[in-house]
């Protein structure tokens, strides 16, 4: 199977970042793959993504591994598919949480 994304034309990025993201992608993709093949495809709630998150976060901050941010990646994914946080929703609106403490 051919996962493909699309960036319009109409944006310039820097072409370094944009293959160090492709890289990314593809490691966690890497390690969704993984993954299924260990514990099956298809995310159930009760494996509890975002408390996996949370401890794979404070994870990368002690450690530094960039492993624990395919990781971090994955279950950000698996908790849309499969919510612990029963509050899920969409809004695009939101204002963002980080803009006013740490700027653009």
């Amino acid at each position: 199977m051919i996962l493909e994304l699309k960036i319009p034309d109409s944006i310039k990025l820097d072409s370094r970042t944009t293959v160090e993201f492709r890289a990314f992608l593809q490691a966690m993709v890497n390690r969704k793959c993984q993954g299924a093949l260990r514990y099956g495809d298809r995310p159930v709630a009760r494996q509890r993504y975002m408390s996996r998150l949370g401890k794979e976060l404070k994870a990368y901050k002690q450690s530094g591994n960039a492993e624990q941010l395919f990781n971090i990646a994955v279950y950000a994914f698996l908790e849309s598919a499969a919510p612990e946080n029963k509050k899920i929703h969409w809004d695009a609106a939101v204002e963002s949480v980080t803009r006013e403490e740490f700027g653009v």
